[in-house]
């Protein structure tokens, strides 16, 4: 789970580019079929995110006009080294929890996790206490300095949250996780609202009081009942040599998964350390926000068909069947689905950002714009890759997001240090950016064309059923354009968007009618 921005609760998306720990798969093995209870159980947990994304966009412009992007940046940069971190909130032992043979297991694995919360907190809180300062001066950002003391307090919150998660999901109650969502992404922006209203307005402090409320109170919540149950499971007595026991029998996941994850981890975080490495807060709050606003409403699109298309695919390679039927339909959803979203932010994300969020945060559009070839590569280039899982390819799919990560570093490193010298700083974020955003499109591109191979799906009718959904988008929304950057009337071009929406919507509705059904499917909690 990664750590951003207070717009929503903190999740992993898997998308390429922006690597993640979560699969679409709890085993990572294909199944002869996902049974009703598995598939319904996931859906609720994508219901739970779906109204989390849709709390984030609505509070979105509330509060972007009680803070400033520096605020942004500095609470970026925060949670940014708490989402490093998160694998040593239990160093790992959490998750050997669903594979514990009995809840006399579990219970002692759950409290081994818990101390070793405890603990953990302890010691960042001391490293805090004597290295805030050094920690400012490396990001050159003052504020770090002063507000650092949230990075234990948001440790702490993340160790119970994971904790009581393999709980609840041991449990199978995964109504309540997503009512745990809710809460969190509700307690973090309201508090966050009140707080700039109270006065902590245009001070990173009201942001972070917010995000340590939300994430206490999305960990507290209807968890006390199931931690109580989890203790009453067992006819054993509690007994302490327990955990000293399930420490040494689940060893392997401090020793090996708490390195993996860890790694992981710090990958999804590089294109942000990085950022806060080379530019100052209000940039860096400009790309964070960016970057997390337009990944949100990719974020359940991509888990949602990643889980349908990884399982079918897995499926029909174990009969021996094709998957080119299955990897076109999904590519031709994808296109329809991505291309007129992300071609509005590509032609109007300034004037959209400076009308809905404030003039401020005009650049954060720009920076918008530029992440689009990476976010859109991402979006369709994500699900389509499990068939290197299905197909037995992994060590390639591994190979293409390893030449990713390397290339996204150099990209942002030459355009931010080559031209840092030569033009400002927002000039610069914009060059390093765009570096980045095109290179690792052009991995993406290679990897969709071994995928597109390896389903044995023609490449060419791939790509013109990609240049035809982007054309007709492009089309539609060129007179909003044109109000937009030629005539300079907002105004017009937010009326112009208003109708080549609608107009999009009737063109999809009628030449593409089992998009909807394929939407439903995937979408809907009750899907079979």
């Amino acid at each position: 789970m990664s750590a951003e921005l207070p717009l929503a609760e903190p999740t992993a998306a898997p998308v390429h580019g922006e690597e993640t720990t979560e699969t679409p798969s709890a085993t990572g093995a294909a199944r002869p079929g996902p049974s009703k209870t598995l598939t319904h159980s996931i859906f609720r947990l994508v219901a739970g995110r779906g109204a989390v994304i849709a709390v984030g966009l609505l509070m979105a412009p509330v509060l972007t006009r009680l803070y400033a992007p520096k605020d942004f940046g500095a609470l970026a940069l925060l949670m940014m080294i708490v989402g490093v971190l998160e694998g040593f909130t239990s160093l790992a032992y959490a998750g050997a929890m669903p594979l514990a043979e009995s809840a006399a297991k579990r219970r002692a694995l759950f409290v081994l996790s818990s101390l070793i919360g405890l603990a953990g907190t302890l010691i960042l809180a001391i490293a805090v206490l004597l290295g805030a300062e050094w920690l400012a001066a490396v990001f050159e950002t003052p504020d770090l300095a002063v507000y650092a003391w949230v990075i234990p307090l948001l440790f702490l919150a993340l160790a119970m949250r994971n904790s009581i998660n393999m709980v609840l999901g041991c449990e199978k109650k995964f109504g309540r996780v997503s009512i745990r969502n809710m809460v969190t992404s509700l307690g973090t922006t309201g508090t966050q609202i009140v707080a700039g209203l109270a006065g902590l307005a245009w001070s990173p402090a009201g942001l972070l009081w917010g995000t340590v409320v939300g994430w206490f109170a999305g960990s507290m919540v209807l968890s006390f009942s199931s931690i109580k149950a989890l203790f009453r499971q067992s006819l054993e007595p509690f007994r302490p040599a327990d955990v000293k026991s399930v420490a040494v029998e689940y060893r392997r996941f401090p020793l090996v998964e708490l390195w993996s994850d860890t790694m992981n981890k710090t990958t999804l975080h590089l294109p942000m350390l990085i950022m806060g490495l080379l530019f100052a807060a209000p940039v860096v709050g400009l790309y964070a926000f960016s970057r997390k606003l337009v990944l949100l409403p990719t974020t359940l699109f991509t888990f949602s068909s990643s889980q349908v298309y990884y399982v079918e695919a897995a499926e029909s390679v174990a009969r021996g069947d094709s998957v080119a039927s299955t990897t076109s339909e999904l590519l031709r959803l994808l296109a329809v689905v991505t291309a007129f979203p992300f071609t509005v932010i590509l032609i109007l994300g300034p004037m959209l950002f400076e009308v809905v969020f404030g003039p401020p945060w005009r650049e954060a559009g720009v920076f918008a714009m530029i992440l689009v070839p990476w976010i859109a590569g991402s979006a369709i280039v994500s699900p389509l890759s499990w068939i290197f899982t299905a197909k037995r390819k992994s060590g390639e799919r591994f190979a293409y997001n390893a030449v990713s990560l390397v290339a996204r570093l150099l990209a942002l490193l030459i355009g931010g240090l080559y031209f840092g010298a030569m033009i400002d700083e927002v000039w610069t974020a914009r060059i390093a950016l765009g570096c980045c955003s095109f290179a690792t499109l052009a991995i993406l591109a290679c990897m969709l064309a071994r995928a597109l191979e390896l389903a044995e799906v023609s490449r060419r009718k791939a790509a013109l059923t990609l240049a035809r959904s982007y054309a007709e988008a492009i089309l539609l929304l060129a007179p909003a354009g044109v109000l937009c950057w030629g005539v300079k009337s907002n105004l017009g071009a937010i009326i112009a968007l208003g109708v080549a929406s609608a107009a999009y919507a009737a063109l999809l509705h009628r030449r593409h009618p089992g998009v909807a059904r394929k939407l439903k499917s995937i979408f809907s909690p009750a899907v079979s």
